[in-house]
């Protein structure tokens, strides 16, 4: 135990005496610090960070706060934003919030700089917003650099600057902006290498990655020409530098063109070579993407088998790995196998597939939340630091202007005036305090109640969006089971119309009374099953516009008939119907959607049996639906909140409380005024009117 301790304390003893050390080094290096520029100031401070980064975290940031109190002190103001900046960053390793609030104390000091100051100061402001994963800001620091660099003649920084502008762009999915800020990397390419002595790998490696980068640009874009002419241009110079990674990549990436063209020989030759390479080199998502694409390649020539099996390799080589599939081989996998004719597997693939592409979507909201949600922190915190600024200069100024009367006044007598005149002074201080306090707790509570609206406004989009891709996909499906039956339904209508003919001219047949009952039999099954593919495909309508010709009585019909299951024995639907075709302008999909809501809320209020009744009626000026059931009703209470999202007066898991919610936004969204009156134990009436 003696010896423990002895050696706990020589640990102890050799970190301070390190530490201190550390620290004398760096005043030393402080002292020499070159300020005849921008760029050798940086230089020295260099040397200082390499010494602190070597310390652990308190140690480096008590070195820091030491140094940013020596350069105010002196009003050394780019100094004191160089070391502000790495405290920041300190920061925000462990707290982003902590790191991001450093920098609202730094942008205020920018303009007491020097213009080359000044361009680095925004430099370095915009390079931290954009790795924190705030773009817009990281944007809007960099272009004030690029305004100061510009003048200065600086190519070499407004290369690297405009790379990150068009790499922020397309990762944002600026297509059109990431371009222009690739093509000006480019032209400042051509000015720096004018005067570069001798070749630099890291210079090309951007200025291949900035043609790659513009040719992906073309290619989202849709202009193939176009980017097959810079994958050519990345690719000349990746085989000049003798980068042979960057060569598979760039051919990698045109081989996604050929597939797009149909060149499907140059596409397989590609990833061929690709899938060698990036195992050869370990680069194991880029061999995992290639063998993807070659099962593509495969599946579209027609070679399924050969398909498989790349794929079946393609699992292997990412489990052995530890490496996660792409979206892409859950889709091709599920084609595959559909066209194989295994549509149970068929329909597991496409199931993973959609729960992946659900799940991106679903993480990239969450980002946008937190975003929303920390931009409207940061903006409360810098109204929170000016308003203590101003505070503490109030206070400055009222303890200097006590000092001045206890100065003044020295006679015991008018100091127990004084000493009174401050204690009613100090009551009336707390009195407004305690109203300025309670005002600020009425605000932040206004603030918390809109910020919770805010929120479960976003829960409503986040909920209507992926009912809006599960509406989408139900398209994609019912459009090929649609395709699917109607094949068979023309072979039985075909046999239907052989087998009348064929007794009709065989009228001495002793069996024709039978037989033509059978016929009529098959001819209502079959036009019984064409009505509900037809319902199918109207309710399930892609189209997003509202210019569609929309036939109410249809509409309705089709979502009594696709829920017939459930009317089945139990509900009476009783139509009375207006005498003439009602016609409205809308999107035909969203309304049957709407109907199908209402229709179906009814039929689960009715517990055992009961009746429907759906009324229509047309007059110059309006058209009105009325649909009215005898199920269980609604209480006053709830009626309140029926169409809020996510309000059910369901069981646990039986419902989301979005049926109405969504049916209200539809007539909404055709004009229309939809309106609830229920009692409680007798029914509810659902009033729409859309006008004319």
């Amino acid at each position: 135990m003696k010896y423990k301790l002895v050696f706990i304390y020589m640990l102890i003893s050799g970190s301070i005496v390190f530490s201190q050390s550390e620290h004398t080094n760096i005043d030393s290096v402080y002292k020499t610090v070159d300020r005849k520029n921008t760029e050798t100031t940086i230089k020295s401070y260099e040397k200082i960070f390499s010494l602190l980064k070597s310390m652990n975290y308190n140690d480096a940031l008590q070195g820091f706060n030491k140094l940013r109190e020596k350069t105010l002190h002196q009003q050394h103001y780019f100094e004191y934003f160089l070391i502000s900046n790495y405290i920041a960053w300190l920061y925000a390793k462990k707290d982003k919030k902590k790191g991001i609030a450093e920098y609202f104390n730094l942008v205020h000091i920018i303009p007491e700089m020097k213009d080359e100051e000044r361009a680095y100061a925004y430099l370095y402001t915009g390079k931290f917003h954009l790795d924190i994963g705030m773009p817009n800001m990281g944007i809007k620091y960099m272009l004030k650099a690029t305004d100061l660099f510009e003048p200065k003649g600086n190519y070499s920084k407004l290369f690297k600057i405009h790379f990150k502008l068009g790499d922020t762009y397309y990762k944002n999915q600026l297509y059109k902006e990431a371009i222009q800020e690739m093509q000006k990397t480019v032209f400042y390419y051509s000015k720096i290498s004018e005067k570069r002595k001798r070749d630099d790998s890291s210079i090309y490696k951007i200025y291949m990655s900035a043609y790659n980068t513009i040719a992906l640009a073309y290619e989202k874009l849709g202009l193939l020409d176009s980017a097959q002419l810079y994958y050519k241009y990345a690719k000349q110079i990746a085989v000049k530098t003798n980068n042979l990674v960057w060569q598979k990549i760039i051919e990698s990436n045109m081989g996604h063109i050929y597939i797009l063209e149909g060149k499907y020989d140059s596409a397989k030759t590609v990833f061929i070579a690709d899938k060698k390479i990036s195992k050869q080199f370990n680069l194991f998502e880029s061999a995992i993407n290639g063998m993807v694409r070659l099962a593509e390649v495969y599946m579209l020539t027609g070679k399924t088998d050969s398909a498989k099996i790349e794929l079946e390799q393609c699992k292997q080589y990412a489990s052995l790995h530890k490496k996660p599939l792409p979206q892409k081989y859950y889709e091709i996998s599920s084609v595959l196998y559909e066209k194989s004719g295994d549509f149970k597997k068929s329909l597991y693939f496409l199931k993973q597939y959609y729960f992946l592409k659900d799940s991106i979507n679903n993480i990239l909201l969450s980002e946008k939340i937190d975003k929303i949600n920390l931009e409207h922190t940061l903006n409360k915190k810098l109204s929170e630091l000016r308003e203590m600024e101003i505070q503490n200069k109030a206070n400055k100024a009222k303890i200097t202007r006590q000092l001045v009367i206890i100065i003044a006044f020295s006679v015991l007598t008018i100091v127990l005036i004084i000493l009174l005149v401050f204690y009613f002074q100090n009551r009336k201080n707390i009195k407004n305090l305690n109203i300025k306090l309670r005002s600020t707790n009425e605000e932040l509570q206004a603030s918390n109640e809109e910020l919770y609206l805010t929120l479960q406004s976003l829960k409503a989009t986040q909920t209507q969006l992926i009912q809006n891709e599960k509406m989408a996909s139900l398209g994609i499906l019912t459009a090929g089971i649609a395709h699917e039956i109607n094949n068979p339904l023309n072979y039985i209508t075909g046999a239907f119309v052989g087998l009348e003919n064929f007794f009709n001219e065989h009228e001495n047949n002793k069996q024709k009374a039978k037989i033509e009952l059978f016929l009529r039999s098959i001819d209502e099954g079959v036009k019984r099953i064409s009505n509900i593919v037809n319902g199918l495909s109207q309710f399930s309508s892609s189209n997003s516009e509202y210019n569609e010709d929309c036939v109410i009585h249809l509409i309705l019909d089709n979502c009594i008939l696709l829920l017939a299951n459930s009317f089945k024995n139990r509900i009476d639907v009783q139509k009375e119907y207006f005498n003439e075709t009602i016609i409205i302008k809308g999107n035909i999909g969203k309304l049957h959607q709407a109907f199908f809501n209402i229709l179906l809320n009814a039929s689960q209020a009715i517990k055992n049996k009961g009746t429907i009744n759906i009324k229509t009626l047309k007059d110059d000026e309006k058209i009105s639906v009325t649909i009215k059931d005898n199920g269980c009703g609604i209480s006053k209470e709830d009626l309140k909140h029926i169409v809020v999202p996510f309000f059910t007066t369901k069981d646990p898991g039986k419902g989301t409380g979005l049926g109405l919610s969504i049916a209200h936004s539809i007539i909404k969204e055709h004009k229309g005024t939809i309106t609830f009156d229920s009692v409680e134990g007798k029914g509810t009436t659902v009033n729409i009117t859309f006008p004319l």
